[in-house]
């Protein structure tokens, strides 16, 4: 094999990756510059879920919304009348009072109560599943200093056209009281699902 070649080859899939991750990030960025949320980020870490595209759960836009909206209905019990859901320039911005740590989104599991809807930790991966496949919705939920972003990987797993899903963690400059939901370009329907 010639090396030069080789190299070029490896340099170009190198910067091609730049490239990429250099666009996810700004299209992050602009999304939260929309919402007047925006900050500098610090690329943390990013996991890759075992969640795949091909996950046969097929939620419509109430489904995805009750979900989401039970999330904060849960962790903020007293405070419900500080759960606030906004239309900012076709985003959709769900923001509460109490923090959330971000990680926990990753895993599998939960650790709530009996009065809590949901015990088990799937309900808001199915629903970024579907936002993500089915709507072209990325999720970017914002805790304090902590940003978590969902994407589809763009690697597909060995031998199929199953595309996982992956968490990039940031960490920004700019704190926000308690916990924020945006979804950059939702549908009005979604928002409306939302609303009821």
């Amino acid at each position: 094999m010639n090396n030069s070649w080789h190299k070029t080859s490896l340099a170009f899939i190198f910067h091609s990756s730049i490239l990429q991750d250099v666009m996810k990030l700004a299209s992050v960025t602009q999304a939260l510059k929309d919402v007047d949320l925006d900050g500098e980020l610090q690329h943390v870490r990013t996991l890759t879920s075992a969640v795949t595209t091909a996950w046969g759960v097929d939620w419509d836009e109430d489904y995805i919304a009750r979900d989401l909206m039970q999330n904060f209905f849960d962790a903020n019990r007293d405070r419900l009348s500080e759960v606030v859901i906004q239309d900012i320039d076709s985003h959709v911005v769900v923001s509460a009072p109490t923090r959330f740590q971000l990680e926990r989104l990753f895993y599998l599991g939960s650790e709530k109560g009996d009065d809590d809807v949901g015990h088990y930790g799937e309900g808001f991966k199915v629903a970024a599943t579907c936002l993500l496949r089915d709507h072209a919705v990325t999720p970017i939920a914002i805790s304090g200093n902590d940003v978590a972003v969902l994407r589809i990987s763009e690697r597909t797993v060995a031998d199929t056209k199953m595309c996982p899903i992956e968490y990039d963690f940031y960490r920004s400059s700019r704190e926000v009281p308690g916990t924020v939901l945006v979804l950059p370009g939702c549908t009005r329907k979604c928002f409306g699902s939302a609303q009821r």
